[in-house]
């Protein structure tokens, strides 16, 4: 049987945003195929009725039901997003068109639409006041100034992925009787709106601000009668994920699960479930709905130990998990007939499925037979408790092909986060090493998710106690393992595993290779570049410390490069990466230059922080070529 190849990085196919009628006989989702030939993806978007399933327009947007018959669909076309009324019969007529990036929030009982617009309130305040050639001038004068020059006089300035966010906000608006009336003003940003039918009211989580955005999204509740405003939470009192209606009760997901009521929200139920899906692999493309309310219940999807699923909440505040066994779902749609969703299954790519009672049933067949003549290599679980007590969960993949009586290169591979966590699931990059020869670990140390909330606590700050998790991991799997060659570890991450990776060359000489991908070196520079700089330097540090920078310096991986680091180096960064932007690499690049330790430096242009999952696809077998080519010229 084959193995797994470099070019099966592009083989598959990725499903994400499932949504469905109510009684559950009409399903839409969207599907993506890389076209190498393209250097970009293949979108489409299904409606499946039965057994019969049809294409329809894509949208790079959401949608919503009308009826059992119709849902609208909007389209982000260019600068402006089409909604357009789509009939099961293939019958569409285009509703009303808006400037900006637009998505859908709900029906109303009136029949309008709720949806909100990216916005940019600077150029909208300025065309609202004038008409015909002197509004085609100002459009023209954006175009130009955006071609040319970037402005800030806001913090954060910028977004992974969406580009330039000074002064845009996320608007609230109402379309009803072929009328559009703005709902929240103009400095709001709005993050998660949800309609309650009961009184005919929006519940929004976001917040107004004109320079410094908050850290944390206050709730406020909208009564669409007279479009009055209620602040129930402040902003930055509370960090809030998400929040859904289900039988007129407001439930807010946060540090736990909270009930709205006369005295405020109160928390209905602790948890060590992680809310949402954080478990990762490189081969997932986009997401969906991951929190919803259906038929008396609140559905949603949440990390625990190792996998993400579905659970839902009743009336009794009864918790249940819906879906069973060792899945990572990105999204789903609750209805009459069940639960459909899209996930990884084990060693499976994604699929989209239909949960009734403890069955799945496979609705599609994308990708079932993608590796029916290749030999995978399964994962061996390893586990250990840690000098604090907490139990740490990782996992180890055999080369393919191995013989006895040989030693083996080992290659530690670091997941981002830290609030994430690996599970036993189909992950390109490591198949593909086990694939070429090499034993692959990988590991969940303190400060990820699934495990609650003491978990995610690091002593001694970011470098402490996940640091001591990672190199007891190391120890007891060449303990395990005899057919390691100790002499030959290769260490690798991205994002939060970049970080580590660059902790690490500088805090041990045991890895004979390293490559360190969209990483973190300096926590000064960080913490004023990174799209979510104002949340990270305060988790870090108190913002308004006399001695802020010293306190950030101090856990910074840029601090410990002197002239005892040696381990070869190479440093994989996307230009337009906002989140761990490029100048962290080339600080560590050019450290290492300084001592002479071998070490290369690779950037891609029109890349952004999710470059090994969602990138370009040439630029992604570039990036897995690079890290396998690193580490056969130290490791091999």
């Amino acid at each position: 049987m084959d193995t797994v190849s470099l070019s099966d990085a592009l083989n598959y196919v990725s499903l994400s945003d499932v949504y469905a009628s109510s009684s559950g006989e009409a399903v839409v989702y969207k599907t993506h195929r890389p076209d190498p030939e393209s250097n970009g993806y293949d979108h489409k978007a299904w409606l499946r009725v039965g057994d019969y399933e049809k294409e329809i327009p894509y949208f790079n947007g959401k949608i919503v039901w009308e009826d059992e018959q119709t849902f609208l669909l909007f389209n982000r076309q260019n600068e402006s997003t089409v909604f357009i009324r789509y009939e099961l019969s293939g019958e569409q007529r285009v509703l009303q068109e808006v400037e900006g990036s637009a998505d859908p929030v709900a029906k109303t009982n009136s029949g309008g639409i709720l949806f909100t617009v990216e916005t940019d309130i600077e150029k909208k305040k300025r065309l609202e006041a004038v008409r015909g050639e002197e509004k085609s001038e100002i459009l023209h004068e954006y175009s130009l100034r955006d071609e040319d020059c970037i402005i800030a006089d806001e913090f954060p300035y910028w977004s992974d992925e969406r580009g330039i966010i000074n002064k845009h906000r996320n608007i609230l608006y109402l379309y009803e009787d072929g009328k559009i009336i703005q709902v929240t003003e103009d400095i709001f940003d709005t993050k998660n709106a949800v309609y309650d039918p009961a009184d005919n009211a929006v519940w929004i989580t976001g917040g107004a601000f004109t320079v410094k955005a908050p850290v944390k999204s206050g709730l406020y509740r909208v009564n669409l009668d007279d479009l009055k405003t209620e602040e129930i939470i402040k902003p930055d009192e509370k960090g809030i994920w998400g929040l859904t209606v289900n039988d007129s009760k407001v439930f807010l997901f946060a540090d736990g699960i909270y009930l709205y009521g006369k005295k405020g929200f109160c928390k209905v139920l602790e948890t060590e479930l992680s809310l949402g899906n954080s478990v990762f692999s490189d081969v997932v493309y986009g997401g969906g709905v991951s929190l919803a309310s259906y038929g008396g219940k609140v559905y949603f999807i949440a990390t625990y130990e190792e996998t993400s699923n579905i659970w839902s909440l009743d009336s009794e505040l009864n918790i249940r998990r819906e879906t069973q066994g060792n899945n990572v779902i990105g999204s789903f749609a609750a209805t009459q007939k069940g639960i459909y969703w899209i996930g990884l299954s084990g060693l499976d790519h994604q699929e989209l499925y239909l949960q009734k009672e403890e069955r799945k049933t496979a609705v599609t067949s994308y990708n079932i037979n993608l590796y029916k003549n290749k030999v995978l290599s399964a994962p061996e679980r390893v586990s250990f408790q840690d000098a604090y007590g907490k139990t740490i969960v990782g996992w180890v993949l055999r080369p393919i092909g191995q013989k006895n009586g040989i030693k083996y290169p080992a290659i530690l591979d670091i997941h981002g986060g830290p609030r994430g966590a690996y599970g036993a699931v189909y992950f390109h990059e490591m198949q593909y090493w086990a694939a070429q020869g090499y034993f692959v670990m990988f590991a969940n140390p303190s400060g990820g998710t699934g495990r609650g909330p003491e978990f995610q606590k690091v002593e001694n700050g970011l470098g402490g106690e996940d640091y001591e998790d990672l190199m007891q991991f190391v120890d007891i799997v060449l303990e395990k393992y005899p057919e390691i060659d100790q002499n030959r570890l290769g260490v690798t991450g991205g994002s939060y595993g970049g970080f580590m990776t660059n902790w690490i060359i500088g805090h041990t000489n045991r890895f004979a290779a390293a490559v360190s991908q969209r990483s973190t070196a300096n926590n000064v520079t960080e913490s004023a570049a990174k799209d979510i700089a104002p949340g990270f330097i305060r988790s870090m540090t108190d913002p308004q410390a006399d001695d802020r920078y010293e306190r950030l310096w101090e856990g910074s991986p840029l601090r410990f490069i002197g002239k005892n680091v040696t381990t070869p180096t190479l440093f994989l960064h996307s230009l337009n990466d906002y989140r761990c932007y490029h100048i962290e690499a080339v600080q560590m690049y050019a450290a290492l230059q300084y001592f002479n330790v071998p070490t290369r430096m690779v950037l891609f242009r029109n890349e952004h922080h999710g470059l090994s999952r969602d990138g370009h696809p040439r630029n992604r077998l570039r990036r897995l070529r690079e890290i396998t080519e690193w580490m056969d010229k130290y490791l091999k």
